[in-house]
């Protein structure tokens, strides 16, 4: 759902899905991040970087998301009016998620 928001109902709806897992006692963080290196897809990371940072504020994956992200600006979700640019992950973001960060 990180690779592509629309599969999950789109970007609220995966933070929503993601605070759900990482609340609950199989929650594996490592895992997590295994299964996004398989995908190959620098846009998962800068996704759930942004979330980790922005709605779980759980500075554990953000660092790990840090270290593997890529070159290049994406859309939180492309589905949605992303007019503000967070530098910090290069993802463009509605302004109410940016407004997260504050």
């Amino acid at each position: 759902m990180l690779a592509l928001p629309q599969t999950g109902g789109g970007i609220d709806h995966v933070a929503d899905c993601l605070s759900e897992l990482m609340k609950s006692r199989s929650a594996d963080q490592g895992l997590l991040i295994a299964y996004a290196e398989k995908f190959g897809n620098g846009a998962i990371f800068k996704r759930l970087g942004f979330l980790a940072e922005a709605h779980l504020h759980d500075e554990a994956l953000v660092a790990a998301c840090r270290t593997r992200m890529t070159s290049g600006y994406t859309k939180l979700d492309p589905a949605m009016n992303c007019s503000q640019l967070v530098t910090a992950w290069n993802l463009w973001v509605p302004a109410r998620w940016k407004e997260k960060l504050a």
